[in-house]
């Protein structure tokens, strides 16, 4: 299509670089189409990437790309035969390499559109380039991350105030979850949680979890992000003696680097009932991970049919779970338990 520019006299002549950003847009539009998926719909509204303009803006893209917005409106307006190969000489690759790597950024859209409408629809002078910054910033977690479950470990000791969990070891980057149950002087909490990781420990923190069960037992759940690797040795110190102590370490990829818990929620004393219902989180967002320390008077026993949550290894007649949310929504573990009082202690990160 031909875009024309109204001159003195009444009279239109073709204007050059609005068919070429013509053939751009169309590039990226038909680009958008075909590879983004719906990832993150709860992140955006969709009045804000929806400019009433006929071409698609590059601001609008870099949105979509972004918030992972369902694109009807705008697909119905694609140019399916839109053939990239056209685009003038001058023009960068970029569509091409986008396409070919699956991973746009900032800059292949900036290269790839080059001007942007403004919010109230009106589209600026052809020779503007699409600000660097405003790209950048349209496309903040324009790759939402991928939580990926990596290993899992367990083990447990009696008659001590502490004990050093083997785990494979750890890489570089990721979220090692640490959850505890532990029984006899609950008075007691646990102290510190070190590993050997190369540099130096990395650090451990607690998600302010904590539950107990009269004099029966206590769990809580400790976190560390941005994993230093190698670690192969996690050791759990408990402020006092205890009868037994049970811990399971979990890693993941994907989360973020820093910040506390998303949510926690704790039950305390909670009287016999069958099946055992760990309190519910709704997290901020997706993804996120859920996990659940679960302690149990009696035996615990598996995670209830059609429950979400992957139950790890029960130990001493305890237990701990772990969820990966990718839509969103109300979660809580459920296990069938031997009609005992129990305490539960969750949390949510992302």
């Amino acid at each position: 299509m031909q875009r024309l520019r109204a001159t003195g006299g009444g009279r239109e002549t073709p204007n050059p670089a609005l068919d070429a950003r013509d053939l751009r847009v169309g590039a990226l539009r038909k680009f958008v189409v075909e590879h983004v998926e719906h990832v993150s719909p709860n992140r955006c509204n969709v009045s804000t990437v929806q400019h009433p303009v006929r071409a698609f803006s590059a601001l609008s893209a870099a949105l979509a790309l972004g918030c992972g917005l369902s694109l009807g409106g705008i697909a119905s307006t694609a140019d399916e035969d839109f053939d990239a190969s056209v685009l003038p000489d001058a023009q960068p690759d970029a569509i091409d390499s986008a396409v070919d790597s699956g991973e746009p950024d900032s800059a292949a859209i900036a290269d790839a559109v080059a001007l942007d409408a403004t919010a109230d629809g009106s589209v600026p002078d052809a020779t503007a380039d699409v600000s660097q910054a405003s790209i950048d910033a349209a496309i903040v977690d324009a790759a939402p991350p991928v939580l990926g479950f990596v290993h899992s470990a367990q083990g447990n000791n009696k008659n001590a105030a502490s004990y050093a969990l083997q785990i494979p070891p750890t890489a570089a980057g990721n979220f090692l979850a640490v959850m505890v149950t532990y029984s006899g002087n609950l008075a007691a909490s646990v102290a510190s949680i070190t590993d050997n990781a190369q540099g130096g420990t990395n650090t451990y923190v607690t998600a302010n979890a904590r539950s107990l069960v009269g004099s029966c037992q206590a769990s809580e759940i400790w976190f560390a992000r941005d994993l230093r690797s190698g670690a192969s040795t996690v050791t759990v110190a408990i402020s006092a003696g205890q009868s037994s102590i049970s811990v399971w370490a979990t890693e993941l990829s994907g989360l973020r680097s820093a910040g506390g818990a998303d949510m926690v929620a704790a039950a305390q004393n909670a009287a016999k009932t069958n099946p055992i219902i760990a309190p519910t989180l709704t997290p901020s967002g997706a993804p996120a991970l859920l996990i659940a320390a679960v302690g149990s008077c009696g035996t615990i026993g598996k995670i209830r049919p059609g429950n979400p949550f992957t139950g790890l290894p029960a130990q001493i007649g305890n237990g701990a779970a772990f969820y990966v949310d990718v839509d969103g929504g109300t979660f809580g573990a459920a296990y069938d338990n031997s009609m005992d009082g129990y305490n539960a202690s969750a949390a949510a990160f992302r």
